[in-house]
């Protein structure tokens, strides 16, 4: 249901199995087979609140992200002392400091990776013969992904390079022996698109646009996130001044995600996405300020004032300063400023930024240039 569009309904389902699974275990609760099924279920559910609708991480289900790990883990850890040999209460915990520390990077990526360490400590408690199992590299793949994004986030660009080298040969190796694996495909697509935002971030077009390319190649089957890699595609393209390459790649994100962002079961994360390519696709004639704001009001409603990062450049961009520096103060005491002598993360960066050029806004009647890059 999730990857089919329905997350809030495979959400439900999922909520009324680990209730099942819960109730079994009570009736046995030092059994460690049952103790395993619960933790299998909140380690599932904990997935699908994670990335509800498939393709992207929503930060603002961290909550409940972390709630729903935390109790896993316990169950994992209870079942490790009645089977301490058990290698699948292991990797069971190190899925979830993963995709824990996954969501926290979008927010706070040094905590993100204070987690991910986590994983990795547990994963080397692993039997040498489980971690180089098909499984176990499953796992490393991953752990190594989720090193690189979160010190991409951290702006250690070249440093992150060599953890998604790793997940990349991984992913790259299973894709040959089984092509047709699309969890396997969705993680390599991942590994590809981080490293063309590192390639991008390092001036290094030329190799961000063939990673974009590979991305949207192997994403051929999920729209959003081979959406957003043609936009991206199509900002590389445009600052070469290939406008004519550049213009059928933005036409097709805009229009991808205008679809996904007018089904009534549409998620914030489809919103968001639809209201940032409105504003920033380097074809000037295709945007339309309006309809972002729409989306990220939506947005904003779906998930409680929480929910989009875009509204404060969506009320800027349609004249409404007062109100973006109102919201985009608001956000900014969700993303924590760094320790001192740290740099922010990309997120609170932005925001900063996004707050300078609004007061600027504020003071001269127009938005600075560059605004909407």
């Amino acid at each position: 249901m999730n990857q089919l569009g329905n997350p809030r309904e495979g959400i439900a389902t999922l909520k009324r199995a680990v209730a099942i699974y819960d109730q079994l275990l009570a009736l046995k609760p030092q059994d460690a087979g049952r103790l395993a099924d619960s933790g299998r279920a909140w380690q599932t559910l904990m997935d699908v609140a994670s990335s509800p609708g498939g393709g992207f991480l929503d930060f603002n289900a961290k909550d409940e992200v972390m709630a729903d790990g935390n109790k896993a883990i316990t169950r994992f850890e209870a079942e490790l002392e009645i089977s301490p040999l058990d290698s699948a209460a292991l990797l069971g915990i190190v899925r979830v400091y993963t995709t824990e520390g996954g969501v926290q990077t979008a927010v706070d990526p040094l905590l993100g990776m204070t987690t991910i360490r986590k994983g990795l400590d547990t994963f080397h408690r692993l039997p040498a013969a489980v971690q180089s199992s098909p499984e176990g590299l499953v796992e490393e793949a991953r752990l190594a992904s989720a090193v690189g994004l979160a010190q991409y986030r951290m702006g250690q660009y070249k440093e992150a390079l060599g953890p998604l080298e790793r997940a990349r040969e991984i992913l790259d190796g299973f894709a040959v022996a089984d092509p047709k694996n699309s969890t396997n495909q969705s993680r390599r697509a991942n590994v590809y698109r981080t490293r063309a935002g590192i390639d991008f971030y390092l001036n290094k077009k030329q190799e961000a646009l063939a990673d974009y390319r590979k991305t949207i190649e192997i994403y051929d089957g999920m729209v959003t996130v081979r959406s957003v890699c043609e936009g991206y595609v199509a900002k590389i393209l445009a600052g070469q001044g290939r406008m004519g390459e550049a213009a059928p790649y933005a036409k097709a994100s805009i229009d991808d995600l205008e679809n996904l962002a007018d089904r009534p079961e549409a998620t914030v994360q489809y919103l968001n996405e639809a209201a940032i390519v409105l504003m920033v696709t380097p074809v000037l004639s295709l945007r339309d300020y309006p309809r972002a704001l729409r989306y990220a009001l939506r947005a904003d409603q779906l998930s409680n004032g929480r929910g989009s990062v875009y509204l404060p450049m969506a009320y800027a961009n349609n004249g409404e300063a007062a109100k973006a520096l109102d919201v985009v103060e608001r956000f900014m005491t969700m993303f924590p400023a760094p320790p001192p002598g740290q740099k922010p993360s990309d997120a609170r960066q932005n925001l900063e930024n996004e707050r300078r050029d609004i007061k600027i806004l504020i003071k001269t009647g127009h938005l600075p240039p560059g605004f909407n890059q």
